[in-house]
């Protein structure tokens, strides 16, 4: 018998338990009420932790709540009617959420039964080899990548659908194979939820820029946007060729939007809408257009020849998976964007993650900068993908007071790690409107935006250049370092003659801003 079938002995069971209840509450031995209502508490945690982990613990508390209540209210309740219709309304409800919880579950199991595995050969020639004498009954998507460039480790991966109970030893026996290099689930990957923050009250500060809702984007301090385009406004930018390129990988970006269309770029027809409403916020935080007289500001200078665009790796729910993010990012760097911003990501079960790896190693060889969200999960972002990937630069999130967000992922161990203002974030959302939102995928892009400017100066900026940059002029407060686009700015132009090239420069922060 598998473990599911097991745990759905045990899901009836406790629903049997749930009605059991129901009938105690219709008697009056309260003693065997109440030892029957601490079995079924019991029963309840078990099943629920056991189901979820102690990411259940909250359902665990509701139900111990709502069994609680019950209990008391069979044991005092002398209306034999309201008695019934009140017990059997919280055992209905008790089994709506077990029903919930436990299709999740199967959901789950079924995910592991018909997983995805991502196959990396170690020759082209040994995967065409393989595919001919391929013998197995699963599907194939061969090649899973095309980048342009083959020179690369992607176009050595097929995608594998495998309908089994034993994945890991599925997964063992490939690799046991002397022509495959490694294998890989294709995980799931999401946007986090849109938490909604309060409505934001206009500032009190006043602002030179027209744009009429910059006193609800809280930019003051190193955010200030009038003191950034003050120090931008001094430097003539040396891009003469063609234009930075912001490419938001996410649920695609709403493209007729009043406040992004004038500085848009369409990748594909299928990327310029959003039903989400999360690739707008994104694409608005990193490249709103400045001095337009409408909606918000962003760090992107008014004349700058800075655009953003769509890449949309994610359904309209906001879910995609690896595969679909990897192809979004050879996408992008085939295309020759300059900035790739990735506010997606999930907790991932494999921390090797070489094909993303792969994929950013090849979109740097492009000449692209790649930022991801750290995740929201308040845990340690080396167990978060892509976030925890070679070459990139990863965002976590603070509040308004500059500190560390509660929901935010530590990104101590991360290599290149920043944080960025993640709550109470306003900007542009489908269909002309504007909405504040909080998570690291809200601080991710306003690192994006800084670096397009940073490379609308110097195009051949590097990801190593640029986080030394963001690095050594960061705010540091509470053990973390915290961007400080006004002290990036002031440090990289100084550094740099009219050629681009960079000069030697001291830099000794006195961060009067915060004061």
């Amino acid at each position: 018998m598998t473990f599911l079938s097991l745990s759905i002995i045990a899901h009836v069971f406790l629903i049997v338990l749930y009605s059991g209840l129901l009938i105690i509450a219709l008697n009056k031995k309260s003693k065997t009420g109440i030892l029957f209502a601490l079995s079924l508490i019991v029963l309840d945690s078990i099943w629920n932790v056991s189901v979820g982990g102690m990411e259940n613990i909250d359902i665990v508390g509701k139900n111990l709540l709502a069994i609680g209540f019950m209990t008391t209210f069979f044991i005092w309740c002398k209306e034999y009617f309201v008695k019934f219709i009140v017990i059997l309304s919280g055992i209905i409800g008790l089994s709506g959420i077990h029903q919930v919880e436990f299709q999740k579950f199967v959901d789950g199991k079924k995910s592991e039964e018909n997983a995805q595995l991502l196959v990396q050969f170690k020759t082209k020639a040994d995967l065409e080899q393989w595919m001919i004498t391929y013998e197995y009954p699963e599907s194939i998507t061969y090649p899973a990548f095309e980048p342009a460039d083959d020179s690369f480790l992607l176009d050595e991966y097929l995608m594998l659908d495998y309908s089994g109970r034993d994945i890991s030893g599925f997964m063992t026996l490939l690799e046991s194979s002397n022509i495959i290099d490694h294998v890989e689930i294709n995980e799931t990957i999401t946007v986090t939820p849109l938490v909604s923050s309060p409505t934001i009250n206009a500032s009190t500060q006043k602002s030179k820029l027209n744009d009429p809702y910059v006193s609800k984007q809280r930019m003051k301090g190193p955010y200030d946007l009038d003191n950034f385009h003050k120090l931008t406004d001094k430097y003539s930018s040396t891009n003469k060729k063609k234009p930075i390129i912001i490419a938001i990988l996410d649920t695609g970006v709403d493209s007729k939007h009043e406040d992004l269309k004038a500085n848009y770029l369409s990748t594909s027809s299928n990327s310029d809408y959003d039903k989400k409403g999360h690739g707008t916020h994104c694409a608005g935080i990193a490249a709103a257009v400045t001095g337009n007289r409408i909606g918000i500001a962003s760090l992107v200078p008014k004349d700058a020849d800075i655009k953003v665009t769509g890449i949309k790796v994610l359904g309209d729910m906001g879910v995609g998976t690896q595969k679909t993010i990897i192809r979004g990012i050879i996408m992008a760097a085939d295309r020759g964007y300059d900035i790739i911003s990735m506010s997606l990501g999930s907790v991932s079960s494999d921390k090797k993650q070489k094909a993303y790896n792969e994929a950013i190693k090849y979109a740097r060889s492009k000449g692209c900068i790649v930022v991801a969200a750290a995740g929201n999960s308040a845990r340690d972002a080396t167990n978060y993908s892509p976030a925890n990937s070679k070459g990139l630069i990863a965002v976590s999130a603070v509040d308004s007071l500059l500190r560390k967000a509660n929901f935010a992922n530590d990104i101590s161990n991360i290599e290149y790690g920043i944080y960025a203002p993640g709550t109470m974030v306003f900007s542009t959302f489908p269909g002309d409107e504007y909405k504040s939102f909080n998570g690291t995928s809200m601080a991710t892009p306003l690192v994006a935006g800084l670096l397009a400017v940073m490379k609308s100066y110097k195009r051949n900026l590097t990801t190593e250049e640029a986080f030394e940059y963001i690095n050594k002029t960061a705010y540091k407060k509470q053990g973390i370092n915290i961007l400080d686009p006004i002290s990036t700015m002031t440090l990289f132009l100084s550094s740099i003659n009219e050629d681009g090239i960079e000069s030697p420069v001291e830099w000794s922060p006195s961060h009067w801003m915060y004061q």
